[in-house]
């Protein structure tokens, strides 16, 4: 029999999960794609149900393909936030792109704007980890002594594939309680809101492994036990990657339910924040 080595691909975007088996040279052997239901595409989602598609597709795609030896899985997603209990479980509906709770509350306690910019390098126009914690902080206080993490949808896929927790810097970024420049937690901003810094996930780069695939998982969906998990990083973020890697001088848009633009630049001047 001959082997094919290759690679688990995953794309969780808001109205579709994509997977497939690529091999080391980039041939695309086999591709699944699922609509997500109308209720999966608004601002908020069940994350159990998004876990469920997502171990659907996921089995679909590697059914009865023998000769094959999956070298990692790499999965990325739309941006979002997932908080979980102790025992692993999600505790409120999950919160993608557009999700706004605990948005006017977030900016209410914040005297500059900018500054969150300039730490975070994201504007607080639409929701992320930090507003989510405080929106569950006033609005369901039991809820919130429940709290064990804060991650992002791939990372809560993440988890589920290894039973380990992390996140990449550009998912932290989206918290609002990370600081790009220095690369780690902002305990600062985290603690202005009277927030648990133990909710927040160690950090591995988008291209390291974060994890292994468990038995109770390889036993699920068929992948083997063992299979290292990469880390990833926001869909629209390797996409625009992917396409200009270092090269300045050029703008990456990738369209999709919302568009992504990125260009690389050395002056964070060129951010629009005062004091740069």
């Amino acid at each position: 029999m001959i082997f094919s080595e290759v690679v688990c691909a995953v794309d969780v975007g808001t109205s579709e999960i994509r997977a497939a088996l690529i091999t080391v040279t980039g041939v695309h052997l086999h591709e699944i794609a699922y609509t997500r239901s109308a209720e999966q595409q608004r601002p908020t989602f069940d994350a159990e149900v998004f876990w469920t598609d997502v171990v659907n597709v996921l089995r679909s795609l590697v059914a009865g393909r023998v000769g094959l030896v999956i070298r990692n899985i790499s999965v990325t997603s739309h941006i979002g936030q997932v908080i979980l209990d102790k025992q692993g479980q999600s505790l409120i509906d999950a919160g993608s792109w557009s999700d706004v709770r605990g948005v006017e509350d977030f900016q209410s306690r914040i005297d500059d704007d900018s500054e969150i910019l300039f730490t975070s390098g994201k504007p607080s126009l639409t929701g992320g980890g930090i507003p989510l914690l405080v929106w569950l902080q006033m609005k369901h206080p039991d809820l919130y002594s429940r709290v064990r993490w804060v991650m992002a949808p791939k990372d809560f896929i993440n988890f589920r594939l290894t039973g380990s927790v992390s996140t990449d810097p550009t998912s932290a970024a989206y918290t609002f309680g990370y600081d790009v420049r220095h690369r780690v937690w902002n305990d600062e901003i985290i603690s202005i809101f009277g927030l648990d810094s133990n909710c927040f996930p160690r950090l591995h780069n988008a291209t390291e492994i974060m994890g292994f695939v468990t038995r109770h998982i390889s036993d699920h969906i068929g992948i083997p036990e063992g299979t290292p998990v990469i880390s990833g990083a926001p869909d629209g973020t390797l996409g625009s990657a992917a396409l200009i890697g270092l090269t300045k001088g050029v703008i990456a848009d990738i369209a999709g339910t919302t568009d992504v633009l990125m260009t690389v630049t050395s002056n964070l001047a060129r951010l629009g924040v005062q004091g740069v």
